[in-house]
């Protein structure tokens, strides 16, 4: 049968085979984690008929002017990046972590084709990681002050 657990679950396998992963059961569903250079940790899972790329960037930039000034450049960057992007930004908001996740559809979807999907998303994080880093290029509005007679 076409898309049945089975083959969905023998794809992600043959990904751990071919690359030395250990699937780890988490809520019941194989869940495969892949160490990057030493400095990506991605998680590779299935959910219906989706494979799901999922890895953290961190925690949300906080403090001061200057976190805020980051988040809203990386957010007008993200907006803008978004028609030829399949990465998604998100954010868990229990732990205020960024999240860069992709969907892929697992109807046609061969393990060449998942390890190019991989590597493209494997790019992106090593680019947002590296924005998350950069200092912000603009900068806060100082509040006016207004004086009344």
């Amino acid at each position: 049968m076409r898309g049945s657990n089975t083959e969905r679950d023998d794809l992600l396998a043959r990904l751990g085979e071919r690359w030395g992963l250990l699937a780890t059961n988490v809520n019941g569903r194989d869940l495969y984690q892949l160490e990057i250079d030493g400095r990506f940790d991605v998680a590779l899972f299935q959910t219906g008929g989706t494979v799901m790329i999922e890895a953290s960037l961190g925690p949300l930039p906080s403090g001061d002017d200057r976190a805020w000034d980051r988040l809203l450049e990386l957010l007008g960057t993200y907006l803008g990046e978004l028609r030829t992007r399949e990465e998604v930004l998100s954010l868990t908001l229990d732990s205020r972590d960024l999240i860069l996740f992709r969907r892929l559809s697992r109807s046609g979807l061969t393990l060449d084709r998942l390890e190019v999907a991989l590597e493209a998303f494997v790019n992106q994080l090593e680019l947002w990681t590296e924005r998350l880093t950069e200092e912000p290029r603009m900068k806060t509005p100082a509040m006016p002050y207004f004086l009344f007679p």
